[in-house]
């Protein structure tokens, strides 16, 4: 708090509930905060252009903002949708929030948490590991929210080497940066996803 303070900010942007306290605090010591709290793909986009207005750059953020819709737009329909588990946390287990949901779906998968999207809170996405067995996902992703993932510990856990993903080893990591952070680099998470499932797509079908 004191380093903040010693910087003498314009401006400091926060995000969701998790900062609540230290927005609180900043807030106590007169610094002026913008906190936000987006949760879905449009929630992001509204929070992005009111950054750009903020600090006076709304050309340039309505140029990216364009770019980052046309990046981030839905593949083209497949005969099939690889069901598909997010894992945002391994302990407990915590599935993917909102946009997460809505970027599998837009790269031609099926979220198998699906119901759970409207989420807020991370506490209320956690989902029983013989929970995960029971809907068997053909591919699994993972970030645990800036921690060393492990797939090892995935394949490990009790049942579930009879998962799909897990026996047809399809358990990949994608980096916290390009998943978990609601702003542009969104398209790099997106882009792993689709690349991951198109090429299970691909092997699916059948030869000719």
């Amino acid at each position: 708090m004191e380093q903040i303070t010693r910087l003498n900010p314009d401006l400091v942007i926060s995000f969701s509930d998790v900062q609540a306290g230290i927005t609180g605090a900043l807030v106590n010591r007169g610094i002026p905060v913008l906190a936000t709290n987006q949760r879905t793909l449009a929630d992001i986009e509204a929070a992005l252009a009111l950054l750009a207005r903020v600090v006076n750059c709304e050309a340039m953020g309505e140029q990216l903002l364009h770019e980052f819709h046309q990046m981030l737009a839905p593949v083209g329909a497949r005969e099939s949708r690889p069901r598909v588990y997010f894992e945002e946390w391994n302990d407990p287990l915590i599935t993917g929030i909102a946009w997460i949901s809505e970027l599998i779906e837009r790269a031609g998968g099926e979220n198998v948490f699906a119901e759970l999207r409207d989420k807020h809170a991370a506490p209320d996405r956690i989902v029983a590991p013989e929970r995960v067995v029971q809907v068997d996902p053909e591919i699994i992703f993972a970030s645990w929210c800036g921690k060393p993932f492990f797939p090892e510990e995935i394949a490990e856990r009790p049942g579930w080497g009879n998962v799909t993903a897990v026996r047809e080893n399809r358990v990949y990591e994608i980096p916290a940066q390009d998943i978990l952070q609601p702003g542009f680099r969104l398209v790099y998470g997106y882009d792993q996803i689709k690349r991951h499932l198109q090429a299970l797509t691909c092997d699916a079908a059948p030869s000719h």
